[in-house]
């Protein structure tokens, strides 16, 4: 008697962390159409502008020589 409470404990507990198991259709098919669904839609990726990102680099390269004169 012992070991059948912890046993049982045991067993409850992976009983509740299963969840619920679908009567009828495929047990597979329902985990995966749950776990890929979307609720919202990614943001649109948007592409840097290559002018913006030259000037960006230009201006770090400013700051760099500044920084190394000193």
């Amino acid at each position: 008697m012992k070991t059948v409470y912890p046993l049982l404990a045991l067993f409850s507990a992976a009983l509740v962390a299963a969840g619920p198991v679908p009567i009828h259709g495929d047990i597979r098919s329902a985990r995966l159409s749950v776990r890929t669904e979307h609720l919202v839609e990614p943001a649109p990726v948007v592409a840097p502008d290559a002018a913006a990102e030259q000037k960006k680099a230009e201006e770090e390269k400013v700051a760099a020589d500044k920084i190394g004169e000193s």
